[in-house]
């Protein structure tokens, strides 16, 4: 009998050993990814900054200003005028659909009643 309780501790015994190892090998592939994704997240956030940098220069209100007058001949550009701004009147509405819905789908509420709200 204490043989047989031997042998099943054994066995008990060598598979926590192999479940403890794969857990120890799960988690150094998962240390590995997440290593490699903080480096991705460093890179992009450097990347990052040296597209404001760069979105900073170009936009340096003198440097457009030479550009302006660079290419003044090319573009042809002018001051905005005030009338070429909008206001929310000149905007047209939307059209109103005239022709009744010959197929209403649930109308009223919810198909009960015969009335129909567009």
């Amino acid at each position: 009998m204490n043989r047989f309780i031997n042998f099943c501790l054994l066995g008990v015994m060598i598979v926590a050993a192999i479940a403890v190892y794969d857990m120890k090998h799960r988690v150094e592939t998962a240390s590995i990814n997440v290593a490699r994704l903080e480096s991705d997240i460093q890179m992009e956030r450097e990347a990052i900054a040296l597209l404001k940098a760069e979105w900073s220069h170009l936009t340096q209100p003198a440097r457009l200003q030479q550009l302006i007058e660079r290419y003044d001949n090319y573009f042809v550009l002018r001051d905005v005028g005030a009338d070429q701004i909008a206001t929310v009147s000149d905007i047209p509405l939307r059209p109103i659909d005239l022709m009744p819905n010959r197929n209403p789908s649930l109308g009223g509420f919810a198909g009960g009643s015969s009335s129909f709200v567009q």
